[in-house]
């Protein structure tokens, strides 16, 4: 089933609901520099030297940092 254009989907409600404005996502993307924090993440998870690894490719460690933080912004739940 193909979805119309003209239906609001989960998070186009809470998007709604919630306010969210990519102005200031933005804003706190052009303000943070973000290379410290990837660097202190890197070593917090032992990926700082590109050591041997097994199972699945992870998600990047700063994308999800950005998650987490979205999360707390706005009061969502990962369940």
């Amino acid at each position: 089933m193909e979805r119309q254009m003209s239906q609001f989907g989960l998070a186009d409600y809470y998007a709604a609901k919630n306010h969210i404005r990519a102005d200031f996502l933005d804003g706190v993307d052009s303000m943070m520099y973000w290379k410290p924090v990837e660097r202190l993440l890197h070593a917090g998870l032992g990926r700082e030297h590109g050591g041997i690894r097994s199972g699945p490719k992870h998600y990047p460690a700063l994308l999800m940092f950005k998650i987490l933080l979205l999360q707390q912004w706005y009061g969502l739940s990962d369940q």
